[in-house]
C-alpha cells in the first residue's frame, strides 16, 4: 500500500491489539502510526488517516 507517494505496511502487532502502520517520512525516518483493534477501522480508513499525518520536531523518534 502507499502512503504519501511512499511505499508503506500496514499489519496486526504482534499481540493483535492494534493495527500497525509503517511508512517513510521522506528523509530518513519512518512514521509508524498504531490503531486500537477496538476502534473498527478499515485498512482504507487508516491509510486515508496516515496521508494527513506529517511528522514535527516535536514527534518522538523512538519508544520502547
Amino acid at each position: 500500500m502507499t502512503v504519501q507517494g511512499r511505499t508503506g505496511w500496514l499489519g496486526p502487532t504482534a499481540d493483535k491489539a492494534a493495527e500497525l502502520l509503517l511508512f517513510p517520512d521522506g528523509k530518513s525516518g519512518t512514521v509508524a502510526v498504531q490503531f486500537p483493534a477496538e476502534a473498527g477501522l478499515t485498512h482504507q480508513q487508516m491509510i486515508s488517516f496516515a496521508q494527513g499525518v506529517t511528522p514535527t520536531s516535536h514527534s518522538c523518534l523512538s519508544f520502547g
